[in-house]
């Protein structure tokens, strides 16, 4: 029956195309629908793998990366209840609790974790930056100047201390480096013979190692001005301890005293909390704290909690309602994003401070709500970045240097176009360049959490007319959040996925549940005929096709008004020939729907062929 009858197959699987509500105007190589499925490029489309448990906790709400040198990777993880936990550690005692957090930002910088709680809109009011070592709990950045006084005489001991007076004061040293503000400095004159003798010098809070002495060279004609001369760290005061309150002997000359520490008497005693993290050089990156939603702090280069109050800080269009929502750096310039209306600028360190940093808007019309960047690396290096990605409102946009014309979501912009705007700040993006796919999770229509993780597979071409959309859904799995994590043994990437509801799932690729439970995976074609507007015949579907289980299959015709449900076809590991299935369907337009719909069962499609044949130019009247 099928002699006489032309076969229509597709050349390539281009992955979804949803652009309107027109069915018709999917190209023959994409799919009108699609769900569960992947691939890695055009030769081939497969059900997607299933995930299993990974961690046990309930109630999640974001999950991020923590890694340190030389160890497996941990991950983050935030509750309902405001409580954070390191998964390698403990999910009894959390690292940090702020019952207010909605969500948090992390970077990692000098093997520690930098944690800030927020809103998803800026940081949290009256909250702090936090850092976290990777033992114990998480504590607050930076740190104040002692407070309790001090006792210096001059030692009846011998030494160098230049004739004149000098100013002395205290600071306290943290376990990851930072040096705080000095305490109020105490004035003492010197006759160029003798060295320094302190006591009762003031113990720091939990988290100090040590306390580090400050001190001003001769002043010859002192006029009362505790802080109205350059201060430096003293070489030998050091005391690598929070207890010792003697230190007897300190000597030093005029030109020992190299390392000013007047930078410390201009740096907050604490960090705002804000909605994102970042680094910049050496330098880490705060931006859109509670009170000041449009301002970007900078800390000190090479000093990650030392940030300067009165000049390390960029302010962004401070009079639009929008602040600012994230940073990526990318070839030596800082970008910083707004969400909507999407704004994206760019601004470069001159090697002064950054509040003289220019730092124009070089797109009025595209940016990225939070957690909207992804920076797109090398698959060779990843140090070196190639792009950056901004979920921005109208699509998923690249920006190598300047954004692309069309976003990459182009072929399924409808669905794009479903994100619900009111949750667009839940979105999550990775990257996964071993494998080339790009994760986006997001919440479509009326959602107020995700509930669509959108794949894309460009092994093909990263742009919008090659990369390979897929549609997954979950349906044991209230997705949340997702990151990639690297198997420390096998060096394998693995996605993993937070529930809603609780748990940690990890993708496994020898199995196609999720949990136990069953998910669908199917796809329909485009509409296929020979001649626009002649009502065709389709007598059989020849696919070239692998799995397990049952494949129901199905025809289309022109707005699903008529269907035809095919002879069920059981799919083999290796079926060793292709398949023919018969079919009497008559229509303008035919589309073939595949689904595998009991769990465990999937497939893998190579090649589908309709066969078709004109048979009246107009229908019968």
């Amino acid at each position: 029956m099928i002699d006489n009858h032309t076969p229509i197959q597709p050349e390539r699987f281009g992955g979804l195309y949803a652009r309107g509500t027109y069915n018709d105007n999917v190209p023959r190589d994409h799919f009108i629908d699609s769900r569960n499925t992947t691939s890695s490029g055009s030769d081939e489309v497969r059900t997607r793998t299933g995930f299993d448990l990974s961690i046990t906790l309930p109630n999640i709400r974001r999950i991020r990366r923590y890694q340190k040198e030389g160890e497996a990777t941990r991950i983050i993880i935030l509750n309902d209840q405001g409580q954070l936990f390191d998964a390698s550690v403990s999910l009894v005692t959390p690292i940090l609790s702020i019952p207010a957090m909605l969500d948090f930002a992390l970077v990692v910088a000098y093997n520690r974790a930098y944690i800030s709680p927020n809103n998803r809109v800026t940081g949290l009011p009256s909250e702090f930056v936090y850092v976290y070592d990777g033992s114990g709990v998480a504590r607050k950045a930076a740190g104040a100047a002692p407070t309790a006084g001090f006792t210096v005489i001059v030692s009846a001991t011998a030494g160098h201390i230049e004739a004149g007076t000098h100013i002395f004061a205290w600071a306290f040293e943290t376990a990851s480096g930072f040096v705080s503000h000095p305490s109020e400095g105490q004035a003492l004159v010197f006759d160029g013979t003798h060295k320094a003798d302190f006591s009762n010098i003031p113990s720091g809070p939990a988290g100090t190692v040590a306390r580090r002495l400050v001190a001003s060279m001769a002043i010859q004609t002192f006029n009362g001005d505790l802080e109205g001369y350059e201060m430096f760290y003293v070489p030998n005061g050091r005391i690598s301890d929070n207890s010792t309150s003697v230190l007897n002997g300190i000597d030093f000359y005029d030109a020992d005293l190299q390392s000013t520490a007047d930078f410390s008497y201009d740096q907050l005693e604490s960090i705002p909390a804000c909605l994102f993290l970042g680094s910049y050089g050496t330098r880490l990156v705060f931006g859109a704290e509670a009170a000041n939603k449009s301002m970007l702090r900078l800390s000190n280069p090479g000093e990650p909690e030392s940030v300067n109050e009165l000049a390390g800080f960029i302010i962004f269009d401070p009079n639009e309602t929008e602040g600012i929502k994230a940073c990526v750096e990318f070839r030596r310039n800082l970008y910083v994003t707004k969400g909507n209306p999407g704004k994206t600028y760019a601004t470069t360190d001159n090697t002064f401070d950054p509040s003289t940093w220019d730092a124009p808007a070089i797109d009025g019309s595209i940016g990225a709500d939070y957690n909207g960047i992804s920076t797109f690396v090398s698959p060779h290096s990843e140090s070196t970045a190639i792009a950056f990605f901004s979920a921005d409102h109208s699509g998923l946009f690249m920006f190598d240097g300047a954004y692309r014309d069309l976003p990459l979501t182009y072929k399924i912009q409808s669905i794009w176009d479903r994100i619900n705007k009111a949750n667009f700040n839940k979105l999550d993006i990775v990257i996964n360049t071993k494998e080339k796919l790009i994760y986006v999770l997001v919440p479509l229509d009326t959602a107020n959490t995700p509930n669509t993780l959108l794949v894309a597979d460009y092994s093909e071409g990263l742009d919008p007319k090659n990369i390979i959309w897929h549609w997954w859904t979950f349906s044991a799995i209230s997705p949340v959040s997702i990151l990639l994590d690297i198997d420390n043994l096998t060096k394998q990437t693995h996605l993993k996925v937070a529930g809603y509801a609780g748990n940690v799932y990890i993708d496994n690729d020898k199995i196609y549940n999720d949990n136990g439970a069953l998910y669908e995976s199917y796809l329909k074609s485009s509409m296929a005929y020979l001649i626009d507007g002649y009502v065709h015949h389709c007598a059989g579907v020849r696919l070239r096709i692998k799995g397990s289980g049952q494949l129901l299959l199905n025809l289309f015709g022109e707005d699903d008004v008529l269907v035809q449900t095919l002879q069920t076809h059981a799919l083999s590991a290796a079926p060793g020939r292709e398949f023919m299935v018969p079919a009497n369907f008559t229509n303008e337009k035919a589309a073939l729907k595949m689904r595998c719909a009991g769990i465990n069962e999937h497939f893998e499609l190579y090649n589908a062929i309709l066969f078709m044949q004109a048979v009246w130019a107009t229908r019968p009247a």
